[in-house]
């Protein structure tokens, strides 16, 4: 049977903060797989309707397997907040929402989505290594990509003449987005010092790099171009990261032109090729965002209330980005609740350093949080996130790295207390 870890053990600082010299557990690799199919029926639920049962049993399963092998119910500070957010959120949406409904059922989902963030981390951090979060998310991008290969008919979904691949997810932009989620969390592998493994992370970069491009999505496009600088920017001491931009720049400099012609078909260089005759798109998301900052000027504390806001759009459309959607339903006081976690998360990473982790260690992981908050920072225009599983999912690796820092910080210090008092105790006597 595995080995449960108490607070003792897991709080003692000697431990290392990622359990790197733990072996894989039948637990870690259970919990792995059914939180991959979790992730992949998330995305093909419109696709394929038998999915939503999949997803509700792994979801389930995911929680029970978590009060199996844990048995406590640890609420990690991050999640805390996000609790207090659903609470604020739900009491103002109750007086000010159009359709009470809407908005009970949004917060409802948010609730259960609460519980399940509580679920997994609680197990990652007492129990695995919270990098399995990660495979999770790279296996959730190659069945995407598998599935829209092999098992999807009509995988391609053509908008204005051009075809653009988006798998079981029914959208282009949705499937671009968990490629990024697997983008970021290949990255995490580079700390790994074999050659092999480098060498692997390069090429899924690069496959994913070209599953982006025929996807269509501009913005995914400039999200990974701008993840992998500020990877390399955050992740990397000085000279090791101007080696890097070195290396990128000769690469661009004899091989440019080359992987230009090779991508020059693809769906994203079409769409910027197309970028002032097709502004249809650009219209629509432009007159979503002029309503939302409307609706949010008449209700500017609380907003209208959760999922509401399309109750006032003339299309009848949610509002295409996460800042329009959050001030037009939950207000200027929603809006700060929600963006205190990714400022909360960002500041984490300057705090890695006091905890067990190595120097370099402690700034690869600082770049790692930072990747993901600017991915949804810039992602965040263009979809709403404040209610999107993956997007939680992601965001539940440095909120776990953090807090397993903070209990072997804590533990410590009791232990040190600990001693001085048995030392002080000593003293008396003799």
């Amino acid at each position: 049977m595995d080995k449960e870890l108490s607070f003792e053990e897991l709080g003692n600082y000697d431990q290392p903060l990622l359990k790197t010299n733990q072996s894989m557990q039948f637990s870690d690799f259970l919990y792995c797989a059914i939180l991959s199919i979790f992730l992949v029926s998330i995305n093909g639920i419109q696709k394929f309707p038998f999915l939503l049962f999949v997803n509700k049993v792994s979801g389930l399963l995911l929680i029970m397997l978590s009060v199996i092998y844990v048995r406590k119910f640890f609420v990690a500070s991050t999640l805390k907040f996000f609790f207090a957010y659903i609470i604020v959120t739900f009491i103002a949406s109750v007086f000010v929402a159009k359709s009470s409904e809407r908005a009970v059922d949004t917060s409802f989902r948010l609730f259960q989505l609460f519980i399940l963030l509580v679920s997994v981390s609680q197990f990652y951090i007492f129990k695995s290594n919270p990098k399995y979060i990660f495979v999770a998310l790279i296996i959730n991008c190659f069945v995407l990509i598998l599935a829209g290969k092999f098992l999807n008919p009509d995988m391609l979904y053509s908008g204005n003449r051009i075809e653009r691949f988006a798998s079981i997810t029914s959208n282009a932009n949705g499937f671009a987005f968990q490629i990024l989620l697997g983008f970021i969390s290949i990255l995490y592998f580079w700390r790994n010092s074999t050659v092999l493994m480098k060498l692997f992370v390069a090429g899924v970069a690069i496959l994913l790099l070209y599953y982006i491009a025929i996807s269509g999505s501009r913005k995914a496009l400039i999200c990974y171009v701008l993840i992998f600088i500020s990877w390399i920017y955050y992740s990397f001491p000085l000279k090791k990261a101007v080696l890097y931009y070195t290396l990128l720049a000769a690469i661009g400099i004899f091989a440019g032109s080359y992987i230009l012609s090779m991508l020059s078909d693809t769906a994203v260089i079409q769409r910027f090729n197309k970028l002032e005759t097709d502004s249809g798109a650009t219209d629509i998301r432009s007159i979503l965002y002029r309503e939302a900052f409307e609706v949010f000027s008449n209700h500017p504390i609380f907003g209208v209330g959760l999922d509401n806001f399309r109750l006032f759009s003339s299309s009848g459309l949610y509002a295409h980005s996460t800042y329009m959607e959050v001030l037009a339903d939950t207000g200027i006081i929603g809006f700060i609740m929600f963006y205190i976690m990714y400022i909360k998360v960002w500041m984490t990473g300057y705090k890695l350093a006091q905890f067990n982790v190595t120097g370099e260690e402690a700034k690869f992981l600082s770049g790692i949080f930072k990747s993901i908050i600017i991915l949804f920072v810039i992602i965040g225009f263009g979809t709403v996130l404040y209610d999107s599983i993956t997007h939680w999912m992601m965001l539940l690796f440095p909120i776990i790295i953090y807090e397993t820092g903070i209990l072997q910080l804590k533990q410590r210090e009791e232990n040190e207390m600990e001693m001085e008092l048995a030392g002080s105790q000593v003293d008396f006597h003799l």
